[in-house]
């Protein structure tokens, strides 16, 4: 808490934890990333994303909801103005809430971000589109000063190799240049049942985007490991718990692929970036076999 970053971030939490703030309900979840790049430093920084939940009133039977666009947008001001130590500029919440203005009643935000680590002034929206043509209608929208028919001519070969495409942008006062084509398969499928990831990431190291040794890696990245495994120092806590839950639950860890983002920025070349997964599991004494 000797950090400003943190002492911001855990203001943040206290808002978060209480049933009577407005944070309360609006924030869904909240993820910490951190760059790490050699040894980590004495007190590490995060970027701080989370999932803005839509307020609004529900309609009568057969009724569409009714967001309340306006009280959604004060809230990520709130959140912002808490995380970075400021008031958002005039200009810069004027883009902010275009950004969400343009949305149809069918795509949201599912994250908004804070890059604290980096010093970074823009916030990250990560938008869920409804199609190719839905995010090139978008950026068109919010003023993204490139080229349309250049990032179509990126964006069509990648969606036909995966089954959907998020976007990210960067805003400030105006849309940055920069922006993320996050790639998925549905469900967060793995290559053991998904061969077309094998497929999508050949066809990145075509592009010269991944080197072979990388795609190998990848590929063969998912599993898990569990407290049993040998030569590997457990956390002392899970061990604990699996101790007081008597043998009738295993302490594991799941590997897996999330997803892989094409970095396009106008006049640069393309970048990929995988974005690996971990998440611990308690299996049932069922389920070890």
């Amino acid at each position: 808490m000797t950090d400003p970053i943190w002492r911001r971030v855990a203001d943040f939490a206290v808002q978060w934890a209480d049933p009577s703030s407005p944070l309360y309900r609006a924030v869904d979840n909240v993820w910490l990333e951190f760059d790490v790049d050699g040894a980590p430093p004495v007190i590490p920084i995060p970027s701080v994303f989370l999932a803005p939940r839509p307020s609004g009133q529900e309609g009568a039977k057969g009724v569409a909801y009714e967001p309340d666009l306006d009280g959604y947008i004060t809230t990520i001001e709130t959140v912002i103005q808490l995380l970075s130590g400021n008031e958002l500029a005039p200009r810069k919440l004027e883009t902010l809430s275009d950004c969400f203005r343009a949305l149809s009643s069918v795509e949201h935000v599912f994250q908004v971000g804070l890059m604290l680590s980096r010093g970074a002034e823009a916030v990250r929206l990560c938008i869920n589109l409804r199609s190719v043509e839905g995010i090139v209608e978008y950026l068109a929208g919010v003023g993204w000063p490139c080229s349309e028919a250049d990032v179509l001519g990126v964006l069509e070969p990648i969606a036909s190799l995966v089954d959907y495409v998020c976007l990210d942008i960067d805003v400030g006062e105006t849309v940055h240049h920069k922006i993320g084509l996050e790639c998925y398969f549905d469900g967060i499928k793995q290559p053991r049942t998904e061969p077309r990831w094998g497929v999508f990431l050949d066809s990145l190291v075509r592009d010269g985007l991944c080197t072979a040794d990388k795609r190998d890696a990848l590929l063969s990245y998912p599993g898990y490991v569990d407290e049993n495994a040998e030569g590997i120092p457990w956390p002392a806590a899970l061990r604990r718990a699996s101790h007081l839950l008597g043998g009738r639950s295993l302490s594991t860890f799941i590997r897996s692929l999330h997803h892989v983002k094409i970095v396009y920025q106008p006049g640069e070349r393309l970048e990929a970036k995988a974005y690996l997964a971990v998440i611990h599991h308690w299996h049932t004494a069922a389920l070890r076999g």
